[in-house]
């Protein structure tokens, strides 16, 4: 059984003025994407030994929409947004909302963040 995990929206949202600073929804971008130059710009490192049965990118889903989907990748990757300043607000907010399917007890989706450089 191979194992799927949709990721299907990133926000960081200021606490005090609820306003959306950065924010990344796939919708804009094409099915296979493995990175964005745009508005909400963002880069990934493939998994080691990725094949084209094992993916790391965007698809388009019935009823879904785009996600950025790992599928069965065997290995980590990693998917970084562009440094967001949030030098303006006192407190932000960092979202990430996760579907997950057909998921074991060993899968797993680790989150880091990095202040200051």
């Amino acid at each position: 059984m191979k194992k799927l995990v949709l990721m299907l929206l990133i926000t960081v949202t200021s606490v005090v003025k609820g306003q959306v600073i950065w924010e990344e929804n796939f919708d804009d971008l094409s099915d296979n994407q493995q990175s964005d130059a745009g508005a909400t710009a963002w880069t990934t490192t493939q998994p080691a030994g990725n094949s084209p049965y094992k993916v790391f990118q965007t698809k388009t889903y019935p009823d879904v929409g785009r996600v950025f989907i790992a599928n069965d990748t065997g290995n980590e990757g990693i998917w970084k947004s562009e440094v967001i300043d949030i030098n303006s607000y006192s407190e932000v907010a960092l979202e990430a909302f996760l579907g997950v399917y057909w998921a074991n007890t060993t899968d797993y989706v680790r989150a880091y963040y990095q202040l200051d450089g």
